[in-house]
């Protein structure tokens, strides 16, 4: 038997259930993201560059990631389809992948690590 690919309407099923299903997980897990020192008011100029990182990644976490594992979540528990879950698996992991970055973005501003992505570098030189 031959598996055909699955449409549009098949990978982004969504009905009320699903929905409200997912709200509830994503409400669960939404964050604030804060680094303000509330002993000192002043942390320098630093803050400057770290408080847009910061608040990107609080909108990509709380957004794009916290949405796609509530669908994901939500898949699973309904029982839905193995190749939607997985389908929707996927995307978590790329979400997830995409989250590091940010991380990685701040961390290395932070703590004035200086590191860089080596294949910038050589291209460059």
């Amino acid at each position: 038997m031959q598996r055909k690919p699955m449409s549009l309407k098949e990978l982004y099923t969504i009905d009320k259930k699903l929905i409200k299903r997912a709200s509830k997980i994503q409400e669960t897990f939404q964050e604030v993201f804060d680094i303000r020192h509330p002993e000192n008011t002043y942390i320098g100029l630093h803050s400057v560059f770290h408080q847009p990182l910061l608040i990107e990644a609080e909108l990509y976490y709380n957004g794009e990631l916290l949405s796609t594992y509530a669908m994901f979540k939500a898949l699973r528990e309904y029982g839905y389809d193995y190749r939607l879950t997985a389908f929707h698996f996927e995307s978590l992991l790329t979400r997830i992948v995409s989250f590091w970055e940010y991380i990685y973005q701040f961390i290395n501003h932070y703590l004035d690590l200086n590191l860089y992505d080596f294949k910038s570098k050589q291209a460059n030189h």
